[in-house]
């Protein structure tokens, strides 16, 4: 039994198929097979159920998918730490999607201040794709928005986002003041998915004040949103920092809801047993005093843009 077998056990896990498996890891399908039937023998146990041309774990099979995945995340923590031992090193950060486009660049920028030798590497996605890949060791560190189910991965609170109430110039509320959430009962709304964080935090006041609202849209991508909003298709809820500029430039109006405040946290996520490498270390830090302070992530932003 190698790390190869666990490798490639743990991708037919991930894949749910071994053709699947199989192309990602640019091998044959009967080398996948031959594979798993080498671990069966070796440890004496079934892997997998063969249903219908589908694979389903068996007990046994999950046990050894937790051991395998502890077990592949040491080594592969184990080779970046000897990689970053010199100057150069590597890192892997993972957001969700307002973060990626609000906040990201800002604490790049600023880790390229601080550590001029570090590379990044970013990947945007939903919070379910970043623990997925967190648990696999293919991120170093992430920030998101939503919900985090495994208790291998430690979060940590460290930003607070305020959630708004928008609409276009030509909208009947774009004038008030405020409105009341009883009157947006019946509104167009364009909205996230019903697992948003964002649509989860804006629903608990509407059933708090018995009020139903019409979903006209729903889609997960947010400059979709921001487009059908900015053209009149109805209301949405959306970041404040992530309309700054359309309402500057008066695209969009926010709207205060009276005695409604929406908050939520971004989080930054890592795997328990990380091994804790400098620039890891520094972006933590960062993120840390960005949530402390944050105008001086945009001051030095614009003096970035300056140059």
């Amino acid at each position: 039994m190698t790390l190869r077998h666990l490798r490639i056990f743990i991708e037919v896990v991930n894949c749910g198929k071994m053709s699947e498996a199989a192309s990602r890891l640019f091998v044959s399908q009967s080398s996948i097979s031959q594979a798993v039937s080498e671990l069966e023998e070796h440890y004496h146990i079934k892997l997998f159920d063969r249903l219908s041309k589908r694979i389903f774990l068996t007990s046994a099979g999950e046990e050894l998918y937790g051991l395998a995945s502890k077990v592949i995340l040491t080594y592969d923590e184990m080779e970046r730490y000897m990689e970053n031992i010199t100057d150069r090193q590597v890192l892997n950060v993972g957001a969700t999607f307002t973060i990626g486009a609000t906040i990201l660049m800002q604490l790049f920028r600023a880790l390229r201040v601080e550590c001029p030798n570090v590379s990044t590497k970013a990947i945007v996605d939903r919070t379910s794709v970043l623990e997925r890949q967190l648990l696999r060791g293919e991120l170093d560190v992430a920030l998101v928005e939503g919900a985090i189910k495994s208790p291998d991965l430690l979060v940590c609170p460290v930003i607070e986002d305020e959630l708004v109430l928008v609409c276009a110039p030509g909208h009947p509320f774009a004038k008030r003041k405020q409105v009341s959430l009883k009157e947006l009962e019946g509104q167009d709304f364009i909205m996230r998915e019903s697992s948003s964080k964002t649509w989860k935090i804006f629903e608990s006041y509407l059933l708090q004040g018995n009020v139903k609202v019409t979903e006209k849209w729903i889609c997960n991508n947010l400059e979709t949103i921001k487009a059908a909003v900015i053209g009149g298709y109805g209301l949405s809820v959306l970041s404040a920092r992530y309309i700054r500029e359309e309402t500057k430039k008066g695209t969009m109006v926010e709207i205060p809801i009276k005695d409604v405040h929406m908050l939520r946290d971004f989080s930054l996520v890592y795997h328990k047993s990380k091994y804790p490498f400098s620039a890891f270390q520094k972006f933590i830090s960062l993120c840390q005093e960005y949530g402390k302070h944050p105008e001086s992530f945009e001051v030095l932003q614009r003096d970035s843009e300056a140059q």
